[in-house]
This record gives C-alpha cells, structure tokens and sequence, in this order.
C-alpha cells in the first residue's frame, strides 16, 4: 500500500459479536485518513435479524453483501475479519472478486480455494477434544427438519467467573434483553426495565434469607440501580465495574442522560465549528462549559426557573458576564455584539454596562426591553 494513500476498510466482526468490537481499530484507521465501515452481520449487535430467522451462512453473510453491492465499480476495498468472519470474506471474496484489493484474516477461519468454505470449522470441530470445549453446550435448534446446531459458549471461556468460582463462589450470569442469546429483538423494548427484565427475573428467583454480590460493567450500572431500587433486601453489596453508576438523588437513568448530553453537547459544538449550522441554542448552564464563540450572542432573558423554591431567580453578574464572553470570535471579528432580552430594566444588566464601561470592554451591549413576549 503506498504510503499516505486514502484505503477504504471493511471490517467485519466474528461470532457472538457486533461492529461494536472495532471500537479500537475505526478511530485509528480514520485518524490516518481511511474510511471505515463497520456493521452488523445479521442477527448480530443491533441487527433486526431474529437467530431463528437464518438458515444459511449466506443468510448471515447478508449485510456484508449489501455493503459490497454498494460499493462503486471502480473502488477496491480492504476486508477485515475476525474470527468466524473469515467465512463471511470467503463468501464476498468468491462473489465480489473485483471489489476487493486484499483480504485481512485476524485470529480468523482462513478457507481455501480447494475445499468448500465450511471446511475449515468442520475440521476444527472433528479435530478438537469435547474436553477442550469444557462447558460450552451443543444443542438442536430451530425445527428438526432444519438439522441446525447451535453452540452455546459457557462461562468457563472466560475469565471473572472461573475465578470467582474457583474460590467457593456461587456465579450467575446472563444475557439482557436482546443481547447474546436472549430470544428477544431489538424492537420489542420500549424501556430501560424492559431492557432488565433477565435481571429482574434472576432477582425473582434468590431466596428470601439470601443477599447477593451484584456486579455491573459499562451500561450494566444502570442495570444495577434498578435492581437496587427493586430489591434492596436481597443486595448485599453492588460493584460497578468502569460502569455508569447512579445516586440515591436522581433517578437511574440521570447518568445516563447526563452522559448523552455530553455527546450531544461535542456534536453540536462541531456542527457551529464547521459551519454546518449557524445559529447554537445552548442552556444557560452549558455557557460554563463550552467553549464556543460567536459574532452575535443573545442572551434570552435574565432569569430562570427554579422548580425547588417555585420562583424564578435572577441570573448573577458573573453568569451574564461569562454567557457575554461567547461574543467575538477570536482572530476573525474585532468586536463581539450580545443582545440582552428583559422584560424590565433589571438590576444586573444596569451592573453589567456599568463593569464594562469601567473595564473598558470592547464589546458592544445592546441594552433595551421587551416590552411583550410572544
């Protein structure tokens, strides 16, 4: 690949996983200049796909296809998979050939061109001891005239509870809705206790005289803190794991929402930035804390509504002066101009023009009243 050359990357992921699991490697690529796509394979991640809807690799291979299909005649892209992904390649490399400049296998099933593409899993399959599949269960699947099999991995694949086991622990672990095996789809949940029910149901099942150790990863937090709120008794002790962990002041999905308005927040500070949106309605809290400049500020009233003392209280001097800051944009405008609605001449605008006369401001204060509002 010659250096500095803009590639497009295909990455797709392996069994049990979702685009999710390229959280690492997209950025980076993006950050040297490629373009990325990454998505779900069907009935993986945040596919519609239910798991008994599919009957062939094909059928699982489909949204790969689709990403091939759209790709231009003229464009060759760089494929990526992980694990079972490999297969996935072997079926765009065989249909898709003149779309594709190279094929990266990472710990993936690597097909041949002599044998058929499912060769490889079945020799790794007839090759390795049932022994060193230690609890992962093989069972039917779907109608009997189908001859399906699926692979439920067990727990003793991974690392947390063999451990904790090992040491005379009881362990219970379990898929959410819909996520790993959980019948369920995407569409069927309306609320984050939908999204918990599994959680619930474990909760459900340990016994009055029993407390449990609950332990929550990532999102999982919120989990926890419904599970809290719902069974306090039966909860000796909660562990967040690099997790969203709520308070007993706010209800549980306050972190949550918290952390999207931040998103929300980078997202729309970028849009002003790039000049794809013009005018940035912020709340008057947001003027602390985003760094955002413009030629014109206004300044929609000078109160707000506080729902704890039931009145409506004045912004300070120090907040105004710091919302009257966002006028002016440096290295472009050689004066700032903020608009200071009011339904009366109020006593902190009269403060404000008297500071800036005495500091010598360079910004221009419009200072009038609204007489009527709407």
């Amino acid at each position: 690949m010659e250096e500095n050359q803009q590639r497009h990357f295909v990455l797709v992921h392996g069994a049990g996983l979702g685009a999710w699991s390229w959280y690492k490697l997209q950025p980076l690529l993006e950050a040297a200049g490629h373009r990325v796509t990454a998505f779900d394979l069907s009935a993986s991640g945040i596919n519609p796909k239910r798991l008994d809807e599919l009957r062939t690799f094909p059928d699982y291979t489909l949204p790969l296809f689709k990403v091939m299909e759209s790709i231009p005649p003229d464009e060759k892209v760089i494929l990526v998979g992980h694990s079972l992904g490999g297969i996935n390649l072997a079926f765009a490399m065989e249909k898709y050939p003149e779309k594709i400049l190279v094929a990266i296998f990472i710990a993936a099933f690597m097909p041949d061109t002599v044998h058929r593409r499912s060769y490889v899993p079945e020799e790794f399959l007839a090759r390795t001891p049932m022994e060193n599949f230690l609890d992962t269960q093989f069972a039917s699947f779907g109608r009997p005239e189908d001859n399906l099999t699926s692979i439920l991995l067990g727990p003793h694949w991974y690392k947390l509870q063999p451990l904790r086991e090992a040491a005379g622990h009881r362990v219970t672990t379990f898929d959410l809705l819909p996520s790993g095996i959980n019948p369920r789809s995407l569409d069927e949940l309306r609320t984050f206790p939908d999204y918990t029910l599994p959680l619930f149901k474990v909760m459900e099942l340990i016994p009055s005289d029993e407390k449990v150790v609950r332990v929550g990863h990532s999102l999982g937090g919120i989990n926890l803190a419904f599970a809290m709120e719902k069974y306090p008794e039966q909860i000796s002790m909660a562990v967040f794991i690099m997790a969203l962990m709520p308070n007993t002041v706010h209800r549980p999905s306050y972190v949550l929402e918290e952390v999207v308005t931040v998103v929300a927040v980078k997202i729309r500070r970028w849009l002003f930035e790039t000049g794809w949106i013009q005018v940035c309605v912020m709340s008057n809290s947001m003027c602390w804390g985003v760094p955002l400049s413009a030629h014109v500020v206004v300044v929609m009233g000078t109160q707000y509504y506080d729902g704890r003392e039931n009145a409506h209280i004045e912004y300070s001097v120090t907040d105004l002066l710091q919302m009257m800051g966002h006028a002016s944009r440096p290295l472009v405008d050689n004066c700032g101009k903020c608009v200071i609605l009011c339904h009366a001449p109020e006593v902190p605008v009269s403060n404000l023009v008297s500071i800036l006369e005495t500091q010598g401001e360079s910004k221009e204060v419009d200072y009038g009243v609204a007489k009527e509002w709407g």
